[in-house]
């Protein structure tokens, strides 16, 4: 099969070759901030390729398709049912008065079919050992986006990384004081109700079966899960790392 970026393939031009590369080649960012950086002139170090970057960063070059990002994009629809809801609430209606970081966070969980090697390893650990998804946490003021990897979703495994969080929040001086949830069993445990109530924090539970209510971590976990599937086939939760430390 021909890359997409080869020589051989007559069906792009080389400005949209030549964009296509670069899109690839930063991680799959949007093409607009590849036009951007072309603009800058910061990519080039020759003359030609100067020209070729300025071609290729034109409004009038349209922009390839990346069958990555085209691939990751995909998601399964849900099978048609009788009774439909329309939420008609506005948007940023969840992150309605908060206006300091720290304010509220949405926090969930997150599951990867495919175990994730641990960092500090080369890889050969068990698979009981290996991580199988993790903690998110966004801020609804800022939109921070705080991922902590968990080897068991349970309450003590969520504790720490709610622990972990909490200890980068500080060093940046922000104190967490309520937390959007759903009503799984490691946010409902006595343990995690406890803690909370320990540090005089507030937690709020969406309803069940309504996961628009925690939008901001559903949409921050489809986010991440799409970059990591455009980044890398090979382990899920590697990938996620990667494109999570911003």
């Amino acid at each position: 099969m021909i890359p997409a970026v080869s020589d051989a393939n007559l069906n792009l031009s080389e400005a949209q070759k030549e964009l296509l590369h670069w899109h690839q080649r930063l991680g799959h960012v949007s093409f607009a901030k590849v036009k951007h950086l072309f603009g800058t002139g910061a990519l080039a170090k020759s003359d030609a390729l100067k020209r070729l970057h300025r071609a290729a960063g034109a409004s009038t070059c349209v922009s390839p398709k990346c069958a990555a990002c085209l691939f990751a994009k995909q998601r399964r629809r849900p099978a048609p049912k009788g009774d439909r809801h329309v939420v008609s609430d506005r948007s940023g209606a969840l992150r309605q008065g908060n206006l300091m970081p720290g304010q509220e966070v949405s926090v969930d969980h997150f599951v990867c079919s495919q175990k994730g090697r641990l960092f500090q390893t080369r890889g050969k650990e068990s698979e009981k050992d290996k991580y199988c998804g993790g903690c998110i946490f966004v801020d609804h003021a800022s939109n921070y986006i705080h991922v902590e990897f968990l080897q068991v979703l349970t309450s003590h495994a969520t504790l720490d990384a709610k622990t972990s969080f909490e200890a980068y929040c500080r060093d940046v001086g922000v104190i967490p004081v309520k937390f959007l949830s759903d009503n799984g069993s490691a946010f409902t445990s006595k343990e995690f109700v406890q803690h909370l109530n320990t540090f005089h924090q507030i937690s709020r539970f969406a309803g069940v079966g309504s996961h628009h209510q925690n939008g901001h971590a559903e949409r921050a976990i489809q986010t991440i899960m799409s970059i990591s599937r455009a980044m890398s086939d090979d382990s899920l939760c590697s990938a996620l790392a990667s494109s999570c430390r911003f």
